[in-house]
């Protein structure tokens, strides 16, 4: 047998093997992932945090977005996974925090599907049960912890955009709006430079409202204003439509510098691609190269729009 022959031997196989694997996914019983959480007890006036622990026949791939929907009794938890190729089986948690809940009895169901623009139906991976009751007296509440932000990109555009909304960001990697390519947070460590926006507001914190315009069409852009002023004077034009507050931060010093949180860039395309465009990070490398391609930094200091809280999970 020539080493071709062998080798066309070893890709059917490892195919027919990479089929199998697919199957016998596809049949596995429900049930067959585990959820943990966090309070061991629930009470109402905390957010619920999930794990969701599975087995996959894959290994090498990438935890996806997650997001939990309530509807009365019932919460369903959707999300996807990207695999890397086909080996031996490996295993993933997955987190989404719930928002506090009244007391009573829930129904919580997970629904997985692999990330990607052609994706199979979500498959049912657990149903249980778990009862929120009402907090002793006098416990504190808990408010909810901070939203972390996806950065994606369209190569097409030119565009770059970020979310921390989870139904949204489910959305993009599922293939429900084409062109858009995550580039960060990359993986679940890689937490240097992974952002989010404050879910509660407080007396010392700003909103940050998200606007939307089609005025350029056929691109589109979104513009995060910072601060109530910011809010107000965007508004004010008529081609940019308000979607809401996303978010709570720490409005920087005078100077760029952040007493609480860490200091998020804010950089402007110049029209260049026919649509205004604005890049947020935290990464200073990525302010320099986004500086050096002729964008123009925006804020106080070097370009510091908002404090926020650093996404280290």
């Amino acid at each position: 047998m020539t080493d071709v022959s062998r080798s066309h031997k070893r890709c059917l196989v490892h195919g027919m093997l990479a089929v199998l694997m697919l199957v016998a996914a596809s049949l596995r019983p429900v049930d067959a992932a585990t959820l943990a959480y966090l309070p061991a007890l629930p009470v109402s006036n905390q957010p619920l945090r999930l794990s969701l622990y599975d087995v996959v026949p894959h290994s090498g791939f990438l935890v996806g977005p997650h997001a939990a929907k309530v509807e009365g009794q019932n919460i369903r938890v959707e999300g996807c996974i990207g695999s890397g190729g086909f080996a031996a089986p490996g295993d993933y948690t997955a987190h989404v925090t719930v928002a506090p809940l009244p007391p009573g009895e829930y129904v919580f169901q997970y629904y997985r599907t692999f990330c990607g623009r052609f994706v199979p139906p979500f498959q049912l991976m657990g149903t249980w049960t778990v009862t929120v009751s009402a907090p002793p007296p006098g416990q504190p509440a808990v408010p909810m912890p901070p939203s972390e932000a996806y950065q994606y990109w369209h190569a097409g555009f030119d565009h770059y955009f970020f979310t921390v909304n989870d139904e949204e960001k489910l959305a993009i990697e599922t293939g429900q709006f084409v062109g858009w390519e995550r580039i960060a947070p990359y993986n679940s460590t890689a937490s240097a430079f992974r952002f989010g926006m404050f879910s509660d507001a407080s007396d010392e914190r700003t909103p940050v409202c998200r606007f939307f315009t089609e005025r350029f069409a056929p691109r589109s852009s979104h513009f995060y204003a910072i601060g109530q002023d910011e809010c107000d004077l965007v508004r004010s034009n008529e081609d940019w439509n308000l979607e809401g507050v996303v978010g709570y931060a720490y409005p920087p010093a005078v100077d760029g510098s952040c007493a609480r949180g860490v200091p998020l860039y804010r950089l402007y395309n110049r029209g260049r691609s026919g649509a205004p465009n604005h890049r947020y990070t935290i990464d200073r490398l990525v302010r320099a190269e986004m500086i050096r391609r002729g964008w123009q930094p925006e804020g106080a200091g070097v370009g510091v729009v908002a404090c926020v809280p650093n996404a280290d999970r």
